[in-house]
């Protein structure tokens, strides 16, 4: 069985702010998103790649989608959610999972403890975590789900990188409107048209193969209301 590149130097330029792009850690303070990044092991892997993830870790998929399987169910994990996150914080148990890329991805294995530890801390991390929890009950008793298109958004808020050229941030290769509209759950047709919804209203514009992002908080804002 093939083995994911592991322990990658650098698969993006801010891995703390790449996992303040995921919900549960977006308004939590610099130096607990620091130590998990530092926490986590970072994986690459392609298209069809095996890969393991160990018991007792939370999955955050940064870009591309993956495949937990466990006996004969499975778990699609696209790029911008994470998953066994609330059993980490409660210090419940979680099996190792098989796992498969579906898409070229890139995803953070956060020990449990860790992010248990974290919570446990103080207030910079468990008071974010709490009021997305909540916030995230209160949708649930609403039915209000999360929308494709907020998905869409979020899955590009996790692969934009600083572009310290210009002060922008940018999209070194775009997936294709495919794999977005998979992962986010719509038609490829909606896909494209939310990526021309960014451009028209001045917050990306293209920059083949990649998009480059003009207003980086008016992006993240469209990833989480």
């Amino acid at each position: 069985m093939s083995q994911p590149q592991e322990n990658i130097a650098d698969p993006m330029a801010d891995r703390a702010g790449s996992l303040r792009a995921f919900g549960p850690f977006a308004e939590a303070a610099e130096a607990p998103l620091q130590r998990l990044a530092q926490a986590a092991e970072w994986r690459q892997v392609a298209p069809g790649q095996a890969f393991e993830l160990p018991a007792n870790a939370v999955l955050a998929c940064v870009s591309g989608m993956v495949r937990l399987i466990g006996g004969a169910r499975f778990k699609d994990v696209p790029g911008g959610e994470m998953r066994f996150l609330e059993e980490a914080v409660a210090r419940r148990s979680v099996p190792a999972y098989a796992g498969a890329a579906l898409y070229e991805s890139i995803f953070a294995v956060i020990p449990a403890s860790a992010i248990a530890d974290e919570a446990a801390r103080g207030r910079s991390l468990a008071a974010p975590l709490a009021a997305w929890f909540a916030s995230r009950l209160i949708r649930e008793e609403r039915g209000d789900d999360e929308s494709p298109a907020r998905k869409l958004y979020g899955q590009l808020a996790m692969l934009a990188q600083p572009n310290g050229a210009d002060g922008f941030w940018k999209i070194a290769k775009m997936p294709r409107h495919r794999e977005l509209a998979s992962g986010a759950g719509m038609s490829e047709e909606d896909a494209a048209n939310a990526v021309a919804h960014l451009i028209s209203t001045g917050v990306a514009r293209r920059d083949f193969p990649g998009l480059e992002i003009l207003d980086y908080e008016s992006l993240r804002r469209l990833a989480v209301t």
